[in-house]
């Protein structure tokens, strides 16, 4: 259900701060499409014929794959999982630092930060992937299903980096969790070319 509500939450805040903005409009298609494609066209498509083969090479979910705006959304509701696992993380003083992995296989992380304020899209990333091993370690232990399906590529992201970069977007976010911003800067992240496409 929070999924869901979090996926129509996107669909509103592209209408608030994509339509119509010819400052960001372009760099929107470039990542995600041309929204102006027939999107009850795309959905008959997509009901009838599913996601390609290879969509979690270039989506963040099937349901992505059928038209720019269901990638926007399913995009923004993946984000704001994340931020919102990494900022009870970070609640909990949680670190993660496996005993028999590899030093370089990249699954220490120390949360250390309120994720709401790291302006580095790659720093996030670096802790949200340990993270996301070590839960669903957790769940495989208990006989349970994986937790945290991610996305996310540590070199890459650049569609999620792109919903931190519209004008508006991090202070409305923060304003509407907190009632007020200290966020003013909408600049950062990295703008590494690629699209995600890490699975865990």
């Amino acid at each position: 259900m929070l999924g869901h509500f979090r996926h129509e939450v996107g669909h509103y805040y592209w209408d608030a701060l994509v339509s119509g903005n010819n400052k960001v409009i372009e760099r929107f298609r470039q990542l995600f499409g041309d929204e102006r494609k027939d999107y009850g066209a795309a959905l008959e498509a997509y009901y009838a014929q599913g996601a390609p083969a290879n969509w979690n090479q270039h989506f963040i979910s099937p349901y992505a794959t059928s038209h720019p705006w269901e990638d926007w959304a399913e995009t923004w509701a993946h984000y704001l999982h994340m931020m919102d696992t990494l900022e009870t993380a970070w609640a909990f003083g949680i670190r993660i630092d496996p005993v028999e992995v590899d030093a370089g296989a990249g699954l220490k992380a120390a949360i250390t930060q309120e994720p709401y304020d790291q302006l580095n899209f790659d720093r996030l990333i670096k802790r949200w992937l340990p993270l996301c091993f070590a839960v669903n370690s957790l769940n495989r232990s208990m006989g349970m299903p994986i937790f945290i399906l991610s996305y996310f590529c540590g070199g890459g992201g650049e569609a999620a980096v792109y919903t931190r970069v519209v004008p508006g977007f991090r202070k409305r976010l923060r304003s509407k969790v907190y009632g007020n911003s200290l966020l003013t800067d909408s600049s950062g992240g990295s703008q590494r070319k690629g699209r995600r496409s890490c699975v865990m």
